[in-house]
């Protein structure tokens, strides 16, 4: 048997017991959560759409949206993001959802850009809002390394 075909069988067999850790996510129709990849690829496929989708969420002033990466929180990577139209429930649970990994839902809109235009799309109307994983305390196994510390960047002379 190919040694590279044999590999993937293998990595495939091997990532089968995590999967089946997973935890049961509420579906809207039954169907898959899109990956917030998805959603930025081809926002107007998600334009007006009810969605629940899992990612980085920030709750910071003029700048709160859901990030793909925490790293693109921690580098500025705006375009990996959605803006996120706070709702009250939010607010008031706002030191727990902050700076965590959540599942949202609401209606996205792929022609509102957020404040000054700066992300790729808005989720409005949120109905839903809950932790899905905190960095500091992955799902499954170790933690990863924390982000790299802006002001650290080497800048061009």
């Amino acid at each position: 048997m190919n040694s590279r075909f044999r590999l993937a069988i293998e990595m495939g067999l091997s990532i089968f017991p995590i999967l089946a850790q997973s935890p049961r996510v509420e579906l809207l129709d039954g169907g898959r959560i899109p990956s917030l990849l998805r959603i930025l690829a081809s926002p107007d496929s998600f334009h007006g759409k009810e969605i629940q989708v899992i990612g980085f969420l920030d709750l910071a002033f003029e700048g709160t949206a859901l990030y793909l990466h925490r790293e693109d929180l921690a580098y500025g990577v705006l375009g990996n993001s959605i803006w996120v139209n706070v709702s009250s429930e939010m607010h008031k649970r706002a030191k727990v959802l902050n700076r965590k990994y959540v599942i949202i839902r609401g209606t996205f809109d792929a022609n509102n850009h957020g404040h000054m235009g700066l992300f790729s799309g808005a989720l409005t109307n949120i109905t839903r809002c809950d932790v899905w994983a905190d960095p500091k305390h992955p799902r499954w196994g170790e933690p990863p390394p924390p982000p790299p510390n802006p002001r650290d960047r080497v800048t061009p002379k």
